[in-house]
């Protein structure tokens, strides 16, 4: 975490430090603070992340996630407003069962400007042999 938000030479470095992604100095100057804040990781299937992928690592901002979560917590997600609810396109296949299976026709749907609204809750055609 220090080295990829503080070390040029971190091959992580771009993506963190030079995002202006940072520490607090507490952590980083006292890893027992850290350590005291967060506790130990959870399982090996864990890995710290940032609620705010665009924040720092500090109290309130950081938490245990497991991949799944990791995963739908990164800049390059598309994030989808329906109703006043914002998920990834993920969450929102998982949400509905007619997705199920079919993340490759929302993502098909979108890139035809469908609206987002109707790309998810349009119900998929099953093909018939």
């Amino acid at each position: 975490m220090v080295d990829r938000c503080h070390n040029p030479e971190n091959p992580a470095y771009k993506d963190y430090g030079k995002r202006g992604i940072t520490v607090c100095s507490e952590w980083r100057e006292d890893y027992m603070a850290f350590l005291n804040y967060m506790g130990k990781r959870p399982s090996h299937l864990h890995t710290l992340d940032r609620k705010d992928n665009s924040g720092r690592y500090e109290p309130g901002n950081v938490h245990w996630a497991n991949m799944k979560v990791q995963s739908n917590n990164r800049r390059s997600n598309r994030l989808i407003t329906i109703q006043g609810v914002t998920k990834t396109a993920q969450q929102w296949i998982e949400t509905y069962p007619h997705l199920k299976g079919a993340r490759h026709i929302v993502s098909q749907r979108l890139k035809r400007k469908w609206s987002e609204e109707k790309a998810i809750l349009t119900p998929v055609r099953v093909k018939r042999r």
